[in-house]
């Protein structure tokens, strides 16, 4: 009789179990699926490091105090468009993700930006800065600034240090490296400035000595460059090794460690804007550097920053309105003067975001930044 009881006991203990099995949990208790497409091989794997960077110390943070969970499932891009457009597809179509954050290049984010407005996905870029990107749909966002911002802060800047004195250009042939250099020249010469030589190059070339040599031949005064951190750092090693002696400046994407060695001694000297400035003092921006300066041993670049604040505006939304891709994308226009890790952030009409920039550049192996 007694054993009969426990029996009882212990089929009526797993009957419970069963039934708080089968319960239907809550939305707001479960994991929310984020994909992740970011170059994490290849000749722009650093950035995918830096996204990586950003991505967990925000994933630790809203998993430890978010009333949503958040999981993220990487896909490599290798820096390519084709692979982007595979791994979304498969990040939808396999992992039924409503959420994406990458990529790295613009040409990538383009490439995949059709398919997330297709399939109401909200795809959010911490790096690319195409102008395409403005109106490549109303799920597309990004925590980075656009081409326009950029050059309308660095045209001027580099028109009050050189003048009427001739810059020559190297850009990378990709739709940002083309956007940035037609809308420097336009502002650039309307503002009465000299430009000669505009040279292109690809994201496979390893040696520039051709370009470079007919830039030398030009006998410009400075050198702009707008390519990614290693292939910027093989351009000046070479044009050091060729003995230019242009001043060199570039975009934003220069800053890096992986820079600083490629270049070597040729990085010294070399002049760009940065939309970050690492040395803030406001609080959240603070706060941000001594986890990441704690977890990483180094201070935060940019990419890791605009990674960070594309996942934590996720998680405020869905936090706010729930998983619903809709109302998220919703959420995220609604969002004004979120202050980030990266910065103040308002997300406009179009997705985009306006940020201050500064002027930096490399002394004694350092990215510095410049008195205003």
């Amino acid at each position: 009789m007694k054993n009969s009881i426990i029996i009882i006991i212990i089929l009526a203990i797993i009957g419970i179990l069963v039934l708080m099995g089968n319960s239907s949990t809550p939305q707001s208790d479960k994991a929310v699926k984020i994909g992740v497409v970011a170059p994490l091989t290849g000749s722009n794997a650093e950035a995918g490091m830096f996204f990586k960077n950003g991505l967990t110390l925000a994933e630790e943070e809203i998993n430890k105090n978010s009333k949503v969970k958040v999981s993220l499932i990487y896909e490599d891009s290798q820096y390519k468009p084709e692979v982007s457009v595979t791994a979304i597809k498969k990040l939808v179509e396999v992992n039924k993700v409503n959420y994406v954050i990458g990529e790295s290049g613009s040409s990538q984010t383009l490439a995949m930006a059709p398919i997330a407005e297709k399939n109401k996905v909200v795809l959010i870029t911490p790096v690319s800065q195409a102008s395409k990107l403005t109106d490549a749909g109303d799920y597309i966002f990004r925590t980075q600034i656009n081409v326009s911002q950029e050059v309308n802060f660095f045209a001027p800047k580099l028109f009050q240090i050189l003048g009427k004195d001739k810059v020559d250009i190297m850009a990378l042939n990709t739709d940002y490296g083309i956007d940035f250099v037609d809308k420097f020249s336009l502002a650039y010469e309307n503002l009465g400035g000299n430009l000669g030589v505009k040279e292109k190059f690809k994201n496979e070339d390893t040696d520039f000595r051709t370009i470079l040599t007919k830039i030398k031949n030009d006998k410009p005064a400075a050198i702009l460059i707008v390519g990614t951190r290693k292939l910027d750092g093989l351009i000046m090693k070479q044009a050091k090794d060729l003995s230019i002696s242009a001043r060199f400046f570039a975009s934003s994407p220069i800053e890096s460690k992986e820079f600083i060695e490629t270049a070597g001694l040729a990085a010294e000297g070399v002049i760009y804007p940065y939309p970050f400035d690492d040395t803030s003092i406001d609080s959240t921006q603070k706060a941000f550097q001594e986890i990441y300066k704690s977890k990483y041993e180094v201070k935060s670049e940019m990419i890791a920053a605009n990674s960070y604040d594309a996942l934590m505006l996720l998680s405020i939304c869905l936090d706010k309105v729930g998983n619903n891709s809709e109302l998220v994308k919703n959420c995220l226009y609604s969002i004004k003067d979120y202050q980030g890790a990266s910065g103040q952030l308002t997300f406009d009409s179009s997705g985009d975001v306006t940020k201050h920039f500064i002027l930096k550049a490399v002394k004694n192996g350092q990215f510095i930044k410049l008195e205003e």
